[in-house]
């Protein structure tokens, strides 16, 4: 129920025995390593055709999602934008050749990662518990730490993620908070980009969360998903640029 039927699941990624979660990834002894991808089954359209001016209209979106994340050191997790024509080309596991859950180098994606270690690649890591943006490459090109926000994302609670895009302004807003309190008032995260110049060649592109756990030492860690959805809208000509 807090699904729907308009998601795929890809590489370990698995329905709870009652349906009611998605556990992402799932160490075992036999296979540390683990990474898996959910996702919305139909490609979403950013841009829709303007009949009159013959012009692209940005579309925007919001995704809302709980989720948590076991203790111990991995991956954590991560909200994935990714073109179609990318997509297709998804390795079944992480590489030399590819970022994150097998997306390949040189694809144009775009990430918000919910980050429970630091990298030692001097990828822009503030520290373990952190959330970052991510454009076609693991370097972050924004992040916040949460802990300004009294959570850790590794604590093994429930939180919940509101990402919106407003395609009048260009702007991401990134919020997280606990399970049971409401959406806070001010974003966590902000992040200008005009996915038009990003993906204009590109559209549709998929929506989805992802997750990986290398299973060496101590990073044993489940990344489990307990309600997603996706909702995309158009801004009329006539709002303002700037979301009240």
């Amino acid at each position: 129920p807090p699904f729907g039927s308009g998601i795929v699941l890809i590489g370990d990624a698995k329905f709870s025995g009652d349906g009611r979660s998605i556990r992402l990834t799932d160490p075992q002894p036999s296979s540390p390593s683990s990474s898996g991808l959910l996702i919305q089954k139909k490609p979403i359209r950013l841009f829709a055709s303007d009949a009159k001016s013959k012009k692209k209209k940005p579309i925007s979106f919001s995704a809302d999602f709980t989720f948590s994340v076991s203790p111990r050191a991995g991956g954590g997790l991560a909200f994935l934008l990714l073109p179609e024509n990318s997509l297709s080309k998804l390795l079944p596991s992480p590489s030399n050749d590819s970022v994150g859950f097998g997306i390949p180098r040189g694809a144009r994606f775009f990430e918000v990662e919910f980050g429970t270690s630091v990298d030692g690649r001097n990828l822009g890591d503030l520290n373990g518990n952190h959330v970052s943006i991510h454009v076609g490459s693991p370097v972050a090109v924004e992040t916040s730490n949460v802990s300004s926000i009294g959570l850790v994302l590794n604590s093994g609670l429930k939180l919940h993620s509101r990402i919106d895009y407003d395609a009048t302004s260009k702007r991401f807003e990134i919020r997280l908070s606990s399970f049971s309190d409401r959406r806070p008032y001010d974003p966590l995260l902000v992040y200008r980009i005009d996915l038009l110049r990003t993906w204009g060649d590109e559209d549709p592109v998929y929506a989805g969360l992802r997750s990986s756990s290398n299973g060496g030492g101590d990073s044993w860690q489940f990344s489990s998903v307990y309600s997603w959805s996706f909702t995309t809208r158009t801004v009329p000509r006539w709002l303002h640029s700037q979301p009240v």
